[in-house]
């Protein structure tokens, strides 16, 4: 993989990407990729351990061999699988509803959807069959692109971009070139675009009052009250003899049995709170091993799911699914990504599933859960499951005669035998 040799910057604020072998060079705005990293940071420090992913519609121009990137709109996820962006029916719904108000909007009307952005907190730099069925769906033309990038805790963002070859095919395993992109808030400190994101989208609430993204709010200045010459200044004004406070009396220093309360008071108060703490360790620790396993149907298929945020399901670096449908038994290995993302999909046939989620770190078993799903009868399926069976009784029999069909063969031949040796024994008398 080639790193930052074919990507780089002028003196204009753009960014250029062009990978080796590519038909498409993007163009992009450098402002544009600091909003997107500031809105992807922001994402990331929403919750622990990766924070939430999310993503953005790219709007710019193009023309044969160059997209460019100049503004974007965010992409409304309600993560209902999930801290991944992984979009749900509702959610996909709403993009539709974005990229026509992209095309209809008054202020973006010199600009087209060029492609999109996600990002990834979790995994490497690359496409998910989810994210090529999001590309395929909404972004078809030939030089649409795919803009992800990944944050870590340490280290700076990367991120690359995913193009489409002469042949239309997209590679989804990596980015033909990847990039760092180093923190720059002052490219936040320009002329604020016409077209500039804001925060939410305009798909499911009203944007028109929502900051704009990267700007910093401040309140309004309080009002100058301007003073007559000869009205004297507050800070001026003697106070009337008649109205002057007495002294305060002079303080006395505590004794020292009250100092010794105070001491006993926080003494006291730090056992209470170290007591406190050793009891949430307790129960943090006694806290059940579970991942709250989970089997529902959706949209025809059985979706198994697992609470990504569970103690051993962090830990993990590995699992198996196993699956028992009926007569048939499947194995489904997982990443550390899947096991992170907390849900597969598998088509049932039977009525009757027993579902195994096993979590490993390293060579040991960190979590074992087990769950069952019962449902109606797959439609289509019972004649065939019932015919499968037929086939199986048959072949059963067919096993069966030809062993009796061996063991009488084996028959016929002794007595073929005993036969020869008795006309022997005959002949010789």
């Amino acid at each position: 993989m080639v790193m930052n040799t074919a990507n780089r910057r002028d003196d204009k604020g753009t960014g250029i990407w062009q990978a080796p072998g590519t038909p498409v060079v993007v163009e992009y705005s450098t402002q544009v990729l600091e909003e997107l990293r500031a809105a992807a940071e922001e994402g990331f420090q929403k919750i622990p351990h990766g924070g939430i992913e999310v993503g953005a519609v790219l709007l710019g121009t193009r023309e044969p061999g160059v997209v460019r990137v100049l503004e974007w709109r965010p992409i409304e996820c309600e993560h209902a699988k999930g801290p991944g962006f992984v979009l749900s029916s509702k959610d996909l719904s709403g993009l539709e509803v974005l990229l026509e108000h992209c095309q209809q909007a008054p202020e973006l009307r010199a600009l087209l959807p060029v492609g999109w952005f996600h990002t990834h907190t979790r995994s490497k730099i690359f496409l998910s069959p989810d994210d090529l069925a999001i590309h395929d769906r909404f972004f078809a033309k030939p030089d649409d692109v795919a803009l992800v990038m990944r944050l870590t805790k340490d280290q700076p963002a990367s991120a690359g971009f995913f193009v489409r070859d002469t042949h239309g095919a997209i590679q989804p395993d990596a980015s033909a070139l990847e990039f760092t992109v180093v923190p720059d808030p002052a490219a936040l400190l320009g002329p604020t675009r016409l077209t500039a994101a804001r925060r939410g989208s305009p798909s499911r609430r009203d944007r028109s009052a929502q900051p704009v993204a990267g700007a910093v709010l401040s309140p309004p200045p309080a009002p100058q009250v301007q003073l007559p010459r000869d009205v004297p200044r507050p800070d001026a004004v003697s106070e009337p003899s008649a109205f002057r406070r007495p002294p305060l009396p002079e303080r006395q220093p505590p004794s020292n049995s009250f100092r010794f309360a105070k001491v006993a008071i926080v003494v006291a108060g730090v056992a209470s709170l170290a007591v406190f703490g050793w009891s949430a360790i307790d129960l943090w620790r006694a806290s059940p091993m579970t991942a709250s396993l989970k089997l529902e149907e959706v949209n025809g298929q059985l979706e198994v799911r697992w609470d990504h945020a569970a103690r051993p399901v962090r830990s993990a670096d590995r699992g198996v699914v196993t699956i028992q449908d009926g007569n048939l038994r499947r194995g489904i290995d997982l990443t550390e990504e899947d096991v992170r993302r907390g849900t597969v999909f598998y088509t049932r046939r039977a009525e009757d599933l027993q579902v195994r989620l096993e979590l490993y770190k390293g060579d040991q078993i960190v979590l074992q859960e087990m769950a069952r799903f019962l449902g109606q009868a797959v439609p289509g399926r019972t004649r065939t499951q019932a015919s499968g069976a037929g086939r199986i009784k048959v072949r059963e029999e067919v096993s069966e005669l030809k062993v009796r069909l061996a063991e009488e063969t084996k028959r016929g031949k002794d007595l073929e035998k005993k036969l020869d040796e008795a006309r022997r024994e005959a002949a010789k008398r």
